[in-house]
């Protein structure tokens, strides 16, 4: 048969027919399938990666710094001399706080009177440390971290209202800046 006599033949059907004995099958694109693969993957990668953010979030140390002092506006010690805490644990006496004169002349010093001082807080008694801090700095209600450094924030007026416990003596010095 020659293309001319089928093509004779194939025009003298109704359409009708062609469509009712036809058998279509939809048409699939391999192109559209393998986006699909590619689209749940990316949603996998999504999820994954949205979970382990979630679960590392609960391990990461989370630092509230609201309250903690800029650090243009902490006054530190000046260097070697300044922790003299050591010549004053001696001396001091039970229910007494001792103010070193680095200290003491820092808070009296022109300009450093809106100052926040790094403040090394000993307990020469014998108290233990978690007791110094369960006991006399965290009722101070300054930002302090004492437990790690000894150390807390405080301007002059607090520092001068400062109240000591009276089975302890308390030793302030200006702290020094040193890996803080």
């Amino acid at each position: 048969m020659s293309t001319e006599k089928l093509m004779n033949a194939i025009s003298g059907i109704s359409d009708r027919h062609i469509t009712e004995f036809a058998v279509v099958k939809p048409v699939v694109w391999l192109r559209n399938r393998r986006f699909k693969i590619a689209l749940a993957a990316a949603c996998l990668c999504f999820a994954v990666t949205g979970l382990a953010f979630f679960l590392n979030r609960g391990s990461a140390v989370h630092v509230d710094t609201t309250d903690m002092p800029k650090p243009g506006m902490i006054i530190w010690g000046g260097g070697f001399g300044d922790n003299e805490w050591d010549d004053y644990t001696g001396d001091a006496q039970m229910g007494c706080i001792t103010v070193t004169p680095v200290l003491e002349s820092a808070m009296e010093a022109p300009g450093n009177e809106d100052g926040i001082f790094a403040v090394s807080v000993t307990e020469a008694g014998g108290a233990p440390k978690e007791n110094v801090y369960r006991e006399f700095v965290k009722p101070l209600n300054v930002y302090e971290k004492y437990m790690e450094t000894g150390i807390i924030f405080a301007t002059a007026e607090q520092i001068e209202s400062f109240v000591c416990p009276s089975h302890m003596a308390i030793v302030l010095s200006l702290a020094e800046e040193i890996g803080y």
